[in-house]
């Protein structure tokens, strides 16, 4: 049986800092979630249905070195951006390259393989149509990451914007992703937990939203919040991703929430202390938790 079914994109980035140092890496939300996953629990099985160009062919090989199970549909172009760093810690996006929108029967892959979880991580708005939330939520437990959705490619550049299904799709999302400035875009709110009031107003029951300082989670109508235990951040790219994974393996685990709150937190801070996915297992992130 397949624990967790993927539909993302794996993607190259060019991070540029405001010193002028310059670093590439492999990145989108289904590499580091597939990628986290796989390292936590390496008896889970992990599919994932992804867009690579020919050329790209190595990304799809190291996905396979961790033994996750891929169908990759080929693409003219794989998925890539330029991230600017700016100095007051904010980020943009130049967009250099992007993949084929996922189809009708991208979706039937997640949809046939009836796993335990879904996971959709879209990058744009052209990423995926609301009809596959539908359909997705018919197969299975639907965990969606709504940052694609609230980023709109003009010409090479992300404008964001407001989600128009925010309300509509709440009867379909079983854990709803998002950070803080997404909860801006859709709420109007910058305070975590107004943010979370209006979405859980709108029917989200379990919401996870990672800011700078940590992670919270609405869950079983309580709200909880841990903090990140990380000095200086090396690897912000991917955060959310990590805390995606994280709440997924906690999900499957049935890990009590007040544990699971803490795994989230501590697995995130632990990525962003490094460049890239997180690649240890789940004893050693309760390793972290224990020697607190």
């Amino acid at each position: 049986m397949i624990d967790v079914c993927i539909v993302s994109y794996v993607t190259k980035e060019l991070e540029i800092f405001p010193d002028g140092t310059q670093r590439p890496i492999v990145a989108g939300p289904g590499y580091f979630v597939a990628t986290t996953l796989k390292h936590l629990d390496k008896s889970y099985r992990v599919l994932m249905v992804t867009k690579v160009s020919r050329e790209d062919w190595d990304l799809i090989e190291e996905l396979l070195s961790y033994d996750i199970e891929v169908v990759n549909t080929f693409t003219l172009n794989t998925m890539k951006s330029k991230l600017i760093y700016h100095k007051d810690g904010s980020r943009s996006i130049e967009v250099l390259s992007t993949a084929n929108p996922f189809t009708d029967e991208d979706i039937d892959i997640c949809v046939d393989a009836r796993p335990r979880i879904i996971y959709l991580g879209p990058l744009t708005t052209r990423d995926f149509e609301f009809h596959h939330i539908v359909e997705l939520a018919r197969a299975s437990k639907l965990f969606i990451d709504i940052q694609g959705f609230t980023r709109r490619v003009v010409v090479d550049r992300i404008e964001y914007v407001d989600w128009p299904y925010k309300a509509m799709a709440s009867k379909y999302v079983d854990i709803l992703k998002l950070d803080d400035r997404e909860g801006y875009l859709l709420t109007g709110y910058r305070d975590p937990k107004a943010i979370i009031s209006m979405l859980n107003g709108y029917g989200y029951k379990d919401i996870l939203l990672t800011t700078s300082e940590g992670v919270w989670i609405y869950t079983e109508n309580k709200l909880y919040f841990e903090r990140y235990r990380v000095d200086k951040v090396i690897g912000r790219t991917g955060r959310g991703d990590t805390a995606v994974a994280a709440y997924i393996y906690t999900k499957l685990s049935r890990l009590p929430i007040d544990q699971a709150v803490k795994f989230v937190a501590v697995a995130t801070g632990i990525k962003l202390k490094q460049i890239g996915p997180l690649k240890i297992s789940k004893e050693e992130v309760m390793k972290y938790i224990e020697t607190d």
